[in-house]
């Protein structure tokens, strides 16, 4: 996998796993209307109307993505991704998508001293963590 950066979506297949993800719940079929109306600056942002059908619909995608018995670096970025669909839309995420998440996230950083700038590449993990305890501590679901 090549990176360009040190955030969650500085690596080639991140935030593009979210297409699938979206296609798996039913919200949208196309991938290129995925890209250019939910895609904003590094973030997958659905309104309102595609939120409720994404939490609706979140089972379809739990369906298709096991926890792997031991993490590696594509499981690990495939839960983390899940997870920060939860987190872009400021979203309580289930408790399974939560844990799995956190815990791909904490697995990739043993991948940090890959990176020119290996604390860099933490600080950013470890801010998506804290960002992502803030919503599933503080919101309820929409």
């Amino acid at each position: 996998m090549g990176w360009f950066g040190y955030g969650i979506y500085d690596g080639d297949e991140t935030q593009t796993r979210h297409i699938t993800f979206l296609k798996w719940a039913k919200i949208e079929h196309d991938s290129d209307v995925i890209f250019d109306n939910y895609f904003i600056e590094d973030k997958t942002i659905l309104p309102k109307d595609k939120l409720l059908l994404f939490q609706k619909n979140i089972s379809f995608i739990l369906k298709r993505i096991t926890k792997p018995s031991k993490w590696d670096e594509d499981s690990a970025i495939e839960w983390q991704m899940l997870l920060a669909l939860f987190v872009d839309n400021k979203l309580k995420a289930p408790a399974k998508i939560y844990e799995n998440g956190v815990s791909a996230t904490i697995h990739l950083m043993e991948y940090a001293d890959d990176f020119d700038n290996p604390s860099k590449r933490k600080k950013a993990l470890k801010k998506f963590i804290d960002t992502a305890e803030k919503y599933n501590n503080k919101l309820s679901n929409r």
